[in-house]
């Protein structure tokens, strides 16, 4: 049996190539979100240290594919989480 997103069965998914999604980011960055540790030095605010926050799904949600990360993206998430 294929899995979904591996090409075999047609479907492409699209991956979400940041450890934290755009939208995600955007919404975060909006709301003041920012965790202190995911903050530049001086206070500056940007993406490149933000990491998708874990929540749980509702009835009925469905994860969008871009909201997905890679297993590439999981494991530098990762490296990074325990470098850092």
């Amino acid at each position: 049996m294929p899995l979904r997103g591996s090409g075999d069965d047609g479907f492409e998914a699209s991956y979400s190539p940041e450890m934290c999604p755009p939208g995600e980011t955007r919404m975060r960055l909006e709301n003041d979100l920012l965790h202190r540790l995911e903050a530049r030095p001086r206070g500056a605010r940007g993406p490149h240290r933000m990491v998708k926050k874990f929540s749980r799904s509702a009835a009925g949600h469905e994860i969008a594919d871009s909201e997905v990360r890679s297993p590439r993206v999981c494991l530098r998430t990762a490296q990074y989480l325990v470098a850092e």
